[in-house]
């Protein structure tokens, strides 16, 4: 469930894999200041009510407009992999350069 303790309980079992620990390890390796969250997005860019309210009480120490950029730019990434993904499924072999696919920017 896209609660506040549903997010912060994908994030505690999130933390235990592997190459989530890499990723973080990382980039903090790489000077960069990390913090980890997770939280579902549905392959059309949508956001269930329940995330939104629930990332704005857990990143409560950024701006509003700030959570909302975020929110854009998640969102748009979600549709650009799911249109990827479906330009390609007929594919022999996994490729972005597919003619069918969009480039990622």
């Amino acid at each position: 469930m896209n609660t506040k303790d549903g997010l912060s309980n994908a994030r505690e079992r999130k933390h235990a894999k592997e190459n989530y620990i890499s990723l973080l390890g990382d980039l903090n390796s790489r000077g960069y200041s990390t913090s980890f969250e997770s939280i579902e997005i549905g392959s059309l860019g949508h956001f269930q009510p329940a995330t939104v309210s629930s990332l704005h009480s857990i990143l409560n120490h950024l701006h509003r407009r700030t959570i909302s950029k975020l929110l854009l730019t998640l969102s748009k990434s979600a549709i650009t992999s799911s249109q990827i993904i479906f330009n390609c499924r007929k594919s022999t072999e996994w490729s972005t350069s597919h003619p069918n696919a969009p480039q990622l920017s």
